[in-house]
Formats: C-alpha cells, sequence, structure tokens
C-alpha cells in the first residue's frame, strides 16, 4: 500500500545519483516494485542473503537503487 507513496518522497529526499538501501523477505510485490522504480528511472541491483532468523536461515534480498 506504501508503495506510491514511496515513489513520491524518494525523488524529494535522494538527490540524483544518491543511492537508497533497501531489503525485503522476497514478498512477490517486491518484485513488482522494483519493475515500478526501474521505469520511474532509478537503477536497481538486487544482492540475495541469507541469514539467521530465529534459529533457521532465511533468505532476502538487499536492494540498492540509485536514482538516475
Amino acid at each position: 500500500e506504501l508503495h506510491a507513496a514511496l515513489l513520491e518522497l524518494w525523488p524529494v529526499l535522494v538527490a540524483p545519483g544518491g543511492r537508497l538501501l533497501l531489503s525485503d523477505p522476497l514478498r512477490p510485490q517486491s518484485a513488482l516494485f522494483v519493475d515500478r522504480l526501474e521505469r520511474t528511472g532509478w537503477g536497481v541491483t538486487l544482492e540475495p542473503r541469507t541469514i539467521a532468523w530465529r534459529a533457521e536461515s532465511r533468505e532476502i534480498a538487499l536492494f540498492t537503487a540509485a536514482r538516475r
């Protein structure tokens, strides 16, 4: 629900050439959000990571979004 608001807010807070670091537990909507970010002028890279979480391992995604 907040994706649209974030897409409006970040260009106000992040200068051209600036970067955001985001993480997500690989929810299905995160892929759609990354697509929207790229369509609005952000370059996005993805780095998968495995982290310890409550006595088990979980995979998360670290996204770096660079404002063009």
